[in-house]
C-alpha cells in the first residue's frame, strides 16, 4: 500500500516523529551534567534545522559533531543563560512565596528582563550551531533577530511552554511531554527560523563565492544581523 511506502508523508512524518524522539533523549542526557547544557542545545538545533530541510540521516553522529565543535562557547552561553535563569526564578520566588515586601517597580525590573531573556534564549543557541561569532555578539545578534521577527519568536516562546501547558490540562500527558519536551519545540523554531538563516547563508555564499563551504560547517559570518533586518519586513 502507498500508505506504507517509505516515501509516503505518513511515514516520512513518523521516521521525523522517531528522530525527534532520540533527539530528545540525546539532548537530555547530554544535559545531565549541567555544564554541558549549551552544547547540548547547540547540537539539538543543529540537528532539527538539518531535519527541516531534510538533510539529516544520521542524528546522532550529526548530534555529536556539533556537540564537540561548539563544546567551548556552548558551554560559556550555557552557564550564562542557566545563572541568569536562576536569578530570574530566585527573584520570582522572593516576589510570591515569601511575606517579603517588593516595591511595585522591582517587580516591573524582573518582568522586563524576562521578556528580553526569553527572546535572545531562542536564538542564541541556534545561531551558534550554524554561525561563528564571539559569545558577545552571538548574544547581541539573537536578541536582535528576536526583535525583528517578534511573531516568530512569540510562536517559538509558546511552544517552549507547551510542555509545562500539557501538564497542567493532565497529569496522564506527561509521558508524552516527556518524549518531546525538548526537541519538538526545537523542531517548531527550526521551521520558523530557517528561511532567516536561509537568507543570511544566501548573503553569505554570494559574497564568499567562489569559496565553498561544507553543509555541515559553520557559515562564517559577522554581521548576520543585516539579513534578519530584511526577513522582518
Amino acid at each position: 500500500m502507498k500508505f506504507f511506502s517509505m516515501d509516503s508523508p505518513f511515514m516520512q512524518a513518523m521516521g521525523k516523529a522517531c528522530d525527534l524522539l532520540w533527539l530528545n533523549i540525546l539532548t537530555i542526557i547530554c544535559c545531565i551534567p549541567i555544564f554541558t547544557i549549551g552544547p547540548a542545545l547547540t547540537a539539538l538545533h543543529y540537528v532539527c534545522l538539518k531535519i527541516v530541510r531534510d538533510e539529516e540521516q544520521y542524528i546522532t553522529k550529526s548530534y555529536f559533531k556539533s556537540f564537540k565543535q561548539n563544546f567551548k562557547q556552548g558551554v560559556v552561553l550555557g552557564l550564562i543563560f542557566l545563572v541568569v535563569a536562576l536569578i530570574i526564578a530566585i527573584d520570582i520566588r522572593v516576589m510570591y512565596f515569601t511575606e517579603i515586601q517588593i516595591p511595585s517597580f522591582f517587580k516591573l525590573a524582573i518582568f522586563a528582563v524576562i521578556i528580553p531573556y526569553l527572546c535572545t534564549y531562542m536564538y542564541v543557541f541556534p545561531l551558534l550551531s550554524k554561525f561563528e561569532n564571539t559569545v558577545k555578539d552571538t548574544i547581541k545578534n539573537a536578541f536582535l533577530i528576536s526583535i525583528m521577527n517578534l511573531p516568530k519568536t512569540g510562536v517559538m516562546i509558546l511552544m517552549l511552554l507547551f510542555p509545562i501547558a500539557v501538564l497542567k490540562v493532565s497529569v496522564r500527558l506527561f509521558p508524552i511531554a516527556a518524549l518531546y519536551c525538548i526537541s519538538a519545540p526545537a523542531f517548531v523554531g527550526a521551521l520558523m527560523y530557517n528561511k532567516i538563516f536561509m537568507k543570511m547563508e544566501k548573503k553569505y555564499m554570494e559574497e564568499n563565492a567562489p569559496e565553498v563551504v561544507d553543509e555541515d560547517e559553520h557559515i562564517f559570518s559577522d554581521e548576520p544581523i543585516e539579513e534578519a533586518e530584511e526577513s522582518g519586513k
